[in-house]
């Protein structure tokens, strides 16, 4: 099996010292998140703002993984452990979480063997821990990046307007901080109400179904060197 280098998993009990998190992804580095085939709903080109890339959710989760599944070059302990993570995220949410540290840097490790092209991040919402539980991680290994607005179980909202659609053009965009993410609470409900009303001018794309809901999910970098001196 494909193992981190890293011998410890930054899930632990509850205590002080933890912060409680949906779960993890394998996606893609900000400035390495697209495919330059276009494929399906990943973007043909990485979605950036000048030197500012989107750091949120929608990141290609485990892109790497199910591209070398397809290939038939995963192994086989490796298709199972991928094979489990779908199981176990059998709702409507549209978000493929990990909850266990090591399988997610087994993973990780085998996306990154011939180079670094993805990186491991926490998801925390409260929505997604309802339909998925959540996990204990040491506070000091986790970094917070931003919030992403997320049509559950459709797409991000920041990705697919701020960044690849007309809301681009928008003055939403300085709502977002250096990682392409909204910084403030107060900012998430202004991002909502401007994707709601370019929907009605025609500048965005219609909601697929009205019973899907908007929901922010903050978005941690795990740095795992720092957790592991803990």
């Amino acid at each position: 099996m494909y193992r981190s280098r890293l011998d410890f998993p930054p899930v632990h009990e509850p205590s002080e010292n933890c912060v409680t998190a949906t779960g993890l992804l394998v996606v893609r580095l900000p400035h390495l998140n697209f495919d330059p085939e276009g494929r399906g709903a990943f973007p043909a080109h990485p979605p950036c703002h000048e030197d500012v890339c989107y750091a949120g959710i929608d990141r290609m989760a485990w892109f790497d993984v199910d591209e070398s599944l397809i290939q038939g070059v995963l192994p086989h302990e490796l298709a199972l452990l991928r094979e489990q993570i779908k199981e176990a995220n059998s709702d409507p949410s549209g978000v493929q979480v990990c909850q266990d540290f090591t399988v997610a840097s087994a993973l990780l490790s085998f996306s990154n063997r011939s180079q670094r092209r993805n990186e491991m991040i926490v998801v925390r919402s409260p929505e997604l821990s309802k339909l998925k539980g959540s996990v204990e991680l040491l506070e000091t290994s986790v970094s917070w990046l931003g919030q992403d607005v997320v049509l559950l179980g459709g797409w991000s909202v920041v990705r697919d307007w701020l960044f690849d659609g007309r809301g681009a053009r928008s003055g939403m965009v300085g709502l977002l901080n250096e990682f392409g993410l909204v910084a403030a609470s107060w900012a998430v409900d202004e991002v909502i109400s401007g994707y709601l009303a370019a929907i009605e001018r025609g500048e965005a794309e219609e909601l697929p179904d009205s019973s899907y809901d908007f929901i922010s999910v903050e978005i941690g970098r795990l740095e795992v060197d720092r957790g592991a001196m803990e």
